[in-house]
């Protein structure tokens, strides 16, 4: 007697069939599709039948009743339904509905806030409270900057542009560089005349002094300050500025008051 999927056959020889029956009534059913299903006939299967859906993977239950043929004549003829229906879990380690029924999970109670966390050490998952809060979601790199993300750790870095170091952790202007030479002088703080650059900007001295070529029409001031000490005209002449105090005398040196009396300062 051959057999296929589905399907019994009692066959003369090759061809031919005396019998056949597809479905087995009280036997599981295995159907393609949710309309196989609905269309197999009430006289098919039997009160609690299980039939297994391929396209949607789920299982139903058979419940058979009777029915009128049509309502208000006389006469009932029977009918079946289809219930969703899950089959019970067996074995250990699976199917509970509690964190305490699982195997691998501790059996210490969780407290709010709390979630699970792997323990290697023991293979079990383990309450455990979270440590800081917060709502970012990404870090994105702007201008300069590379790396970022939207998950996990990241970090971001600076992108060294033409004459800047990153050195140790610092960011540092490569001062030597030829970007920045030319920079320099493409941003006219000094201009090029011959073998000389030149420029006619304030020029700041870190210390005391200060040289600047201010608006009094001197080639070149000293300031001590915010106090103008003494200036070189143009045309190479020392131009001393009055003092409103007698400063501490130094020998060899200079001094113009308020009246415009010159002192020399000696020992």
């Amino acid at each position: 007697m051959p057999t296929t999927a589905g399907d019994i056959y009692v066959r003369s020889g090759n061809t031919g069939a005396f019998t056949e029956a597809k479905y087995v009534q009280g036997g599981w059913i295995t159907v393609t599709s949710g309309s196989d299903m609905h269309n197999l006939d009430e006289s098919r299967v039997a009160e609690g039948q299980v039939i297994y859906v391929q396209e949607t993977d789920k299982t139903y239950v058979v419940s058979k009743f009777e029915a009128f043929v049509t309502p208000g004549y006389s006469g009932f003829v029977n009918s079946r339904s289809f219930a969703e229906f899950y089959l019970p879990s067996s074995g250990s380690g699976g199917g509970s509905s509690t964190l305490g029924g699982l195997t691998d999970v501790s059996s210490a109670s969780p407290s709010n806030g709390q979630v699970l966390q792997y323990n290697s050490s023991n293979n079990q998952w383990e309450p455990s409270s979270v440590s800081g809060t917060g709502d970012i979601s990404a870090v994105f790199a702007g201008d300069g900057l590379s790396g970022g993300g939207t998950a996990g750790s990241v970090s971001l870095d600076v992108a060294a542009g033409d004459g800047i170091n990153l050195t140790g952790g610092n960011v540092n202007v490569n001062t030597g560089s030829t970007h920045f030479i030319t920079g320099v002088v493409d941003l006219n703080v000094f201009q090029q005349t011959g073998s000389v650059y030149n420029t006619t900007n304030e020029i700041g001295i870190t210390g005391s002094l200060t040289l600047r070529k201010d608006g009094s029409g001197d080639a070149l001031s000293v300031y001590s300050g915010s106090v103008k000490t003494f200036g070189i005209t143009g045309d190479g002449l020392l131009r001393l500025v009055s003092q409103s105090s007698t400063p501490t005398a130094v020998a060899g040196t200079l001094y113009l008051d308020s009246n415009y009396d010159l002192y020399i300062g000696q020992e």
